[in-house]
This record gives structure tokens, sequence and C-alpha cells, in this order.
């Protein structure tokens, strides 16, 4: 259908709200119905139907007859919570003969136009996926709240595809489908649009044109298709890595919750680990066990830690780990060096909710912050630097907006945020993120412009991205606040021997690049050197004169003197007036020459 739609001369419609989405196409004939209408006449503005008063919509199929022609035209042009006036001839409304018995307040006198007031509650929602016509989408089932799956998902999905006249061609049970993945050839187009608009428990029937699924050559060329299809589960994967994003351990959630509530640091979580192999097939935990555990304390390994961070209640997910490190230890029990990768099938059984951050007033952050900091400086001593540097990070997030904190907590506040940044620093430089390094010490430093540790750090990292220079400063900087400091002392002489074989390599390698350029050729011609001459314009002219007899002076007009300063705009004119004289003789030799040849 064009849009917007054309109607009939007759009929006119003005919509009063429009509908909330656009994305949904006007119903079609056959199809079911709800709406709201109300009635009156134009030229009286009397009232004689409304469904509102008895406050039930009115529900019907669209083409049937059941209502008045023009009702059923306009109802085809709206979208699914729109509002509009429709404004009745009498042949699309009660016609010559009227409607109800004269007097009553149902009457319609014979030849009136009417007013319809209509709201289109419900109807079947269909989307013109392509916006040509080419596949429509007509939902058949709305599964709970939710996000659409993107490019790269993998979702469990339910098909069946149906060609006119020939039956089903296609069709899986709770099949594996990857989105972009073109696995399913030119259908694939059509499935990943339509996954694209849908949520885990939808359900919808795709109306195919040919080019969108088999063309027009081969045995189901040129016939439309028919996809029933249900969007069942989202394998959302996620870097669960703490204290680094480095995809050391992914979570792939395999079975979503319809509950709201997650899993947050320092509540008590029970886990249930259903499995655990490692080297693709060497089983390592074959019944299931249930973990009780602090989240964050560091009982359980950081494969789990990680993981289990804004799971739900009843959500399952298997872990992908690509570090040994990540799943030994804790309570679970796996040894240490096992071969990569590691499978870790887990659900959440139930936790305790504990107040989140913005749940927090200002006093119950700092309280948070100093016992989330004690922890995280256990774990780091214990040789937890991954769990350690997330926790970290997490403390000092409490305390991003300083002045929402009262003025009794805002010092303690902005020495646990100090203190955090700088230890989360320490914990990045020995996992070798020194940009990470930088950034956190700079922070420190825009507050604290002279502190130590954040000098000190911010150097390492510069030399071990080799800006030594940076580095120099930083450590002269630091020995000016901290004359004794040894380490300082070190660090600035390895920097200054590092910049300095950096500047020897440097300059030997432009040497050979130079020599590596040769000799420049010498020049043969000599046509580049010729110097070019100006002609004698007084010869030339005195030569014009000779030759045609005619009288001619050779004598110039003296030269104006020179003006420097405030005579500049003097020697413009000047010059300006030479130029104009030598004109004037060259064109009275012209004219002399061309009146002697005459």
């Amino acid at each position: 259908m064009s849009w917007p739609p054309t109607l009939p001369d007759g009929i006119k419609k003005d919509i009063t709200r429009h509908s909330p989405s656009h994305k949904y196409l006007p119903p079609q004939v056959g199809d079911e119905v709800e709406v709201h209408c109300v009635g009156t006449l134009k030229l009286s503005g009397r009232q004689f139907y409304s469904t509102r008063d008895g406050g039930q919509p009115y529900a019907y199929k669209v083409g049937d007859g059941g209502v008045l022609e023009g009702w059923d035209i306009g109802v085809q042009t709206m979208r699914k919570g729109e509002h509009a006036k429709f404004t009745l001839a009498p042949q699309f409304a009660h016609g010559d003969d009227g409607s109800g018995e004269e007097g009553s307040p149902q009457h319609v006198p014979p030849g009136s136009v009417v007013i319809l007031e209509i709201e289109l509650i419900k109807c079947p929602m269909r989307e013109d996926l392509f916006e040509d016509g080419g596949v429509v989408k007509l939902e058949f089932k709305n599964g709970p709240d939710g996000r659409q799956p993107r490019k790269g998902d993998e979702c469990q999905i339910s098909y069946k595809l149906t060609v006119e006249g020939q039956g089903v061609v296609m069709a899986s049970q709770h099949a594996v489908y990857k989105l972009g993945s073109e696995q399913m050839g030119q259908i694939a187009k059509v499935l990943d649009k339509a996954l694209s608009t849908m949520k885990r428990g939808d359900e919808a029937l795709l109306t195919c044109q040919p080019n969108y699924t088999f063309g027009n050559e081969g045995r189901h060329g040129g016939k439309v298709a028919t996809v029933f299809l249900a969007l069942e589960q989202i394998y959302e994967v996620h870097d669960t890595s703490i204290g680094l994003k480095d995809r050391a351990v992914l979570r792939k959630r395999i079975r979503e919750s319809d509950t709201h509530d997650r899993v947050h640091d320092t509540a008590r979580v029970v886990v249930q680990v259903k499995s655990v192999t490692a080297n693709g097939g060497e089983k390592l935990v074959s019944e299931p066990r249930e973990l009780s555990f602090v989240a964050g304390n560091g009982d359980v390994c950081d494969a789990l830690e990680g993981s289990v961070l804004l799971m739900k209640q009843g959500e399952e997910a298997v872990l992908r780990c690509e570090s040994s490190e990540a799943v030994a230890g804790g309570s679970l029990g796996l040894p240490e060096g096992l071969q990569t990768p590691v499978m870790i099938h887990i659900m959440v059984v139930r936790f305790e909710k504990v107040p989140e951050k913005w749940d927090l007033d200002s006093h119950g952050r700092v309280v948070r912050g100093r016992e989330r900091k004690e922890v995280a400086t256990e774990l780091f001593k214990r040789g937890r630097i991954r769990l350690a540097c997330h926790l970290y990070e997490l403390t000092a997030d409490l305390f991003a907006k300083l002045e929402f904190f009262k003025s009794e907590d805002q010092k303690e506040a902005t020495e646990l945020r100090r203190v955090s940044n700088l230890n989360r620093a320490m914990c990045m430089l020995k996992l070798g993120s020194m940009v990470t390094v930088k950034e956190l010490c700079s922070l420190v430093l825009r507050e604290d412009a002279t502190n130590a540790k954040a000098l000190f750090r911010r150097a390492k990292a510069h030399v071990s991205l080799k800006e030594y220079d940076e580095a120099i400063q930083d450590l002269q900087r630091l020995l000016e606040v901290d004359l004794a400091s040894k380490e300082g002392r070190a660090l600035l002489q390895e920097a200054r021997q590092l910049r300095k074989r950096r500047d020897e390599q440097q300059s030997r390698a432009f040497a050979k690049m130079c020599a590596g350029l040769g000799q420049m050729p010498e020049r043969v011609a000599s046509s580049d050197d010729d110097t070019v001459v100006m002609p004698n314009l007084e010869e030339e002219y005195l030569k014009i004169a000779a030759k045609h007899g005619l009288p001619l002076s050779s004598k110039r007009p003296p030269r104006k003197p020179e003006v420097v300063g405030a005579d500049a705009q003097a020697l413009d004119a000047d010059g300006n007036e030479h130029m104009e004289s030598e004109a004037v003789r060259v064109e009275e030799v012209e004219h002399a020459a061309v009146t002697a040849a005459q």
C-alpha cells in the first residue's frame, strides 16, 4: 500500500493522534480488529453512536460488511494506536434511507453527512521488512521483554518454509542459527532481517515474494513462500574476563531467565556447576555440583567470579576459558596448568540481592568502598591480581562523582578514589596494560600533581611504551618531590640509556638511508643556464622612426626620484604615469608606421 493511502471521493480523513510506531502496516481484509468509534451528525453535531459509552471496544472482521462502508475503508488506512476523524458522504454512511427510528438518539436522517472518530486499538501486527513489499512479517506471538539479536549472535530457532502449491520444503526444530553467517543461502537474508526485529519467545509468519527466496528459476521458482519462524533462545556472548578484557573468559548464555534482578558484587550466590571439560573432551566434573560464595571475595576461580556477575536466577551459560590461570584454585578445585580451552557449564540457582551503587547514600558508599579496598588488598597479596584489579575498579567507581557526597564524607571519598586508582594502576602494570596505567596515573596527578607513586608508575608505563622523553620528564619531577627515591633514580638512568640507544640507532638508520641515495647526476645540457636578454625599447623606437622618416627624439623623460616611507603612495602614482607614457610612445610609433605604409 502506498503511503499516505488514497481515499475515494466522499471520505475525508484527519489524523488527530498518530500511531506510536510507524513500522507496522494497516489492517487488511480478513483481519480481526478492535476499535472505538464515536459517530456524530456533521450538520447538527448530535451523537448517534458510541462504543465508549459502554466502555468496550467493538471487534469485527475487516471486509465482512458488519460496519459502514466508510468505516471499513477508513480503518484500512490506520495503524495501531492511531486516532482519526473521518467525514463520510451519505453514500459511504447511511445513504438516502438513513438509520434508526425518528426521534431516537440513534436516528440518522436520510442523506446525512456523518463524522466518525475512530481509534484502532488492536489489529494483526504486520511489518514490511525491506519496505518494498517483498517480505511481510505477521507477528503471531509476543515473548517477554528483552533485547533483539544482533549480527554475530547465535540463536535457537524453529522454522518451516512452505512454497505455494508444493507444501513444506524446509523445516527444522530447535536449530542453532548464527545471524550474518549466510548458512542457509538466499533465505538467510530473510531470516537475518526477521530475527533482528524479534525477541526471545516471539513467533512470526513471513510472506516472501520469489526474489527473496528461490527466484524465478528451478523447481520452486516464481512462487510465493511462507516461513513460520520462532525465536526460542538468544545465545549472547560476553567477555567476562576480570581486571583486563582480553577474552580470556567468554560467557555464552544458553538459557535466559524471565526474572529481572541480577547478581552484583558482594551478593551471596549459589551456582550449580553442571559440567567441566578440558582440551575438547576430558571431563573434570561429570556430576552437577553446587557452590555457595560471596561474589568478589575470591572464594572461587576468576572465571566464575567474573561470569556470575549480572546473571539472573535460573539463567544458564557455558564459559569458554582460554587461560588455565582463570580456572585454577578456589572451591571448584580444578588443578593448575590445564590444557585449554576449558568449558564450564553453570546455572545460577539463587542469590541474595544486595544494594547496588545507586541504592547507597553518601556514607554507605564510603563504608562499601573501605571494605572492598581491604578485600582487594588481601587478594593482591595472595596473587589474585585480576580479581584485585576488578575490585579496585568497582571501588573507584563508587566515588566517580564527589559532589554526591556530604561534606563530612568527601575527604575519605577522595582518598579512597585516589588509592583505588593508584592500586589499580599497580595491577595493570603487572597485567601489561600500559595505556591504562597512564590513564589512571594521570587521573591522580590532575588532583595531586606531586604524587610520587603516580609519577613513578606512569614513568614505568612510558618506558615500556618507549616514550622515553615523557618518562624522563616524570622521573625528574619525581626526584624533585622525593630526592631519596632509589627506584626513581635507577629508572631515570635506564630511561636515559634507552633514549640514547634509540637516538643512535635512528642516526645510523638515517645515515644509511642517505648513503643509499648516492650521487646526484651532473648537469649535461646548458640550455637551462642561458640568459634571457630583454630588448632595448628605445633603440627599437629609433629604428622604426628612421625607417619611415619620422621625427622622434631619442631622449627619455627624466626619471622620477625614488620615494620611501610616507611618500610610497606617490611612488605608485609616478610608476603608473611612467607606464602610461611608454604606452603612448609605442602607440605613436605604430600609428606613424601604418600611415607611412599607406
